[in-house]
Protein backbone atom coordinates (compact mmCIF):
# COMPACT_ATOMS: atom_id res chain seq x y z
CA UNK A 1 0.00 0.00 0.00
CA UNK A 2 1.34 3.40 -0.95
CA UNK A 3 1.73 5.98 1.81
CA UNK A 4 0.44 9.44 0.94
CA UNK A 5 2.83 12.21 1.98
CA UNK A 6 0.56 15.16 1.25
CA UNK A 7 -3.08 15.16 2.21
CA UNK A 8 -6.03 17.13 0.99
CA UNK A 9 -8.25 18.50 3.75
CA UNK A 10 -11.40 16.48 4.26
CA UNK A 11 -14.65 17.82 2.86
CA UNK A 12 -17.66 17.99 5.20
CA UNK A 13 -19.26 15.17 3.17
CA UNK A 14 -16.25 12.91 3.98
CA UNK A 15 -17.15 12.97 7.67
CA UNK A 16 -20.04 10.56 8.31
CA UNK A 17 -21.88 9.74 11.50
CA UNK A 18 -20.95 6.19 12.49
CA UNK A 19 -24.50 4.87 12.13
CA UNK A 20 -24.44 5.85 8.43
CA UNK A 21 -20.87 4.84 7.63
CA UNK A 22 -20.65 1.35 9.13
CA UNK A 23 -22.50 -1.06 11.42
CA UNK A 24 -21.60 -2.00 14.95
CA UNK A 25 -22.57 -5.36 16.38
CA UNK A 26 -22.55 -6.68 19.94
CA UNK A 27 -22.24 -10.38 20.85
CA UNK A 28 -22.61 -11.81 24.36
CA UNK A 29 -21.04 -15.24 24.81
CA UNK A 30 -21.74 -17.67 27.62
CA UNK A 31 -17.99 -17.96 28.35
CA UNK A 32 -14.68 -16.49 27.19
CA UNK A 33 -13.17 -17.86 23.97
CA UNK A 34 -9.70 -17.67 22.49
CA UNK A 35 -8.52 -15.16 19.91
CA UNK A 36 -8.20 -17.95 17.35
CA UNK A 37 -11.79 -19.09 17.88
CA UNK A 38 -13.07 -15.54 17.36
CA UNK A 39 -11.32 -15.34 13.98
CA UNK A 40 -12.55 -18.73 12.75
CA UNK A 41 -14.95 -18.13 9.80
CA UNK A 42 -17.03 -21.12 10.96
CA UNK A 43 -18.09 -19.13 14.04
CA UNK A 44 -19.64 -16.43 11.83
CA UNK A 45 -21.13 -18.51 8.98
CA UNK A 46 -24.77 -18.10 10.11
CA UNK A 47 -24.51 -14.36 10.80
CA UNK A 48 -22.09 -13.34 8.04
CA UNK A 49 -24.84 -12.13 5.71
CA UNK A 50 -25.52 -9.23 8.10
CA UNK A 51 -21.92 -7.99 7.93
CA UNK A 52 -20.23 -5.65 5.48
CA UNK A 53 -16.65 -4.54 4.91
CA UNK A 54 -15.35 -2.30 7.76
CA UNK A 55 -18.17 -3.18 10.20
CA UNK A 56 -17.13 -3.58 13.84
CA UNK A 57 -18.03 -6.39 16.24
CA UNK A 58 -17.81 -6.10 20.03
CA UNK A 59 -17.75 -9.39 21.94
CA UNK A 60 -18.15 -9.84 25.68
CA UNK A 61 -18.84 -12.81 27.91
CA UNK A 62 -21.79 -12.67 30.29
CA UNK A 63 -19.47 -12.90 33.29
CA UNK A 64 -17.80 -9.63 32.32
CA UNK A 65 -14.32 -11.14 32.18
CA UNK A 66 -13.58 -10.81 28.45
CA UNK A 67 -13.82 -8.07 25.82
CA UNK A 68 -12.86 -8.35 22.16
CA UNK A 69 -13.27 -5.94 19.26
CA UNK A 70 -13.02 -7.04 15.64
CA UNK A 71 -13.29 -5.41 12.22
CA UNK A 72 -14.67 -7.06 9.09
CA UNK A 73 -11.98 -7.16 6.39
CA UNK A 74 -13.90 -9.29 3.89
CA UNK A 75 -17.59 -10.08 3.51
CA UNK A 76 -19.25 -12.01 0.70
CA UNK A 77 -22.49 -13.83 1.48
CA UNK A 78 -21.80 -16.47 4.12
CA UNK A 79 -18.04 -15.97 3.89
CA UNK A 80 -16.58 -13.37 6.23
CA UNK A 81 -13.09 -12.60 7.53
CA UNK A 82 -12.36 -10.54 10.62
CA UNK A 83 -9.26 -9.04 12.19
CA UNK A 84 -8.76 -8.65 15.90
CA UNK A 85 -8.45 -5.04 17.10
CA UNK A 86 -8.51 -5.65 20.85
CA UNK A 87 -8.67 -8.66 23.15
CA UNK A 88 -8.73 -8.34 26.92
CA UNK A 89 -9.23 -10.77 29.76
CA UNK A 90 -10.18 -9.10 33.04
CA UNK A 91 -9.59 -10.28 36.58
CA UNK A 92 -11.24 -13.65 37.08
CA UNK A 93 -11.96 -15.37 40.35
CA UNK A 94 -9.19 -17.55 41.70
CA UNK A 95 -10.26 -21.16 41.89
CA UNK A 96 -9.63 -22.30 45.46
CA UNK A 97 -7.66 -25.49 45.89
CA UNK A 98 -10.01 -26.70 48.59
CA UNK A 99 -13.69 -25.98 48.01
CA UNK A 100 -14.61 -23.37 50.59
CA UNK A 101 -18.19 -22.96 51.74
CA UNK A 102 -18.01 -19.17 51.25
CA UNK A 103 -16.09 -17.58 48.34
CA UNK A 104 -15.87 -14.37 46.31
CA UNK A 105 -16.75 -14.25 42.63
CA UNK A 106 -16.77 -11.60 39.90
CA UNK A 107 -20.31 -11.51 38.45
CA UNK A 108 -20.39 -8.88 35.70
CA UNK A 109 -22.70 -5.98 36.56
CA UNK A 110 -23.03 -7.23 40.12
CA UNK A 111 -19.25 -6.73 40.46
CA UNK A 112 -17.54 -8.81 43.16
CA UNK A 113 -19.94 -10.85 45.26
CA UNK A 114 -19.74 -12.96 48.41
CA UNK A 115 -21.27 -16.34 47.60
CA UNK A 116 -22.16 -19.50 49.49
CA UNK A 117 -21.46 -22.75 47.68
CA UNK A 118 -24.70 -24.33 46.44
CA UNK A 119 -26.64 -21.04 46.52
CA UNK A 120 -26.85 -19.06 43.25
CA UNK A 121 -27.89 -15.83 45.03
CA UNK A 122 -25.08 -13.63 46.37
CA UNK A 123 -24.90 -12.86 50.08
CA UNK A 124 -23.28 -9.48 49.31
CA UNK A 125 -22.88 -7.87 45.90
CA UNK A 126 -21.59 -4.70 44.26
CA UNK A 127 -18.14 -4.83 45.87
CA UNK A 128 -15.67 -2.86 43.71
CA UNK A 129 -12.46 -4.90 44.07
CA UNK A 130 -11.46 -8.44 44.90
CA UNK A 131 -9.46 -7.23 47.90
CA UNK A 132 -12.54 -5.46 49.30
CA UNK A 133 -14.59 -8.61 48.69
CA UNK A 134 -12.05 -10.73 50.59
CA UNK A 135 -12.23 -8.27 53.51
CA UNK A 136 -16.05 -8.43 53.46
CA UNK A 137 -15.84 -12.23 53.43
CA UNK A 138 -13.49 -12.27 56.43
CA UNK A 139 -15.77 -9.87 58.33
CA UNK A 140 -18.87 -11.91 57.42
CA UNK A 141 -17.23 -15.15 58.63
CA UNK A 142 -16.05 -13.43 61.84
CA UNK A 143 -19.62 -12.27 62.62
CA UNK A 144 -21.03 -15.68 61.66
CA UNK A 145 -18.72 -17.45 64.16
CA UNK A 146 -19.52 -15.12 67.08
Amino acid sequence: METIKEITPLKPSDLQLAQFGYQQFNVELVKSVSKEALLDPALWVHSATKMHLNDEVRIVDIGGTMLARLIVTFANGHDVRLQLLEYRIFEEEDIPEALEEYFVKLRGQQKWCLMKRGNPEPILQGIATKQDAEREKAEYLRVLRS
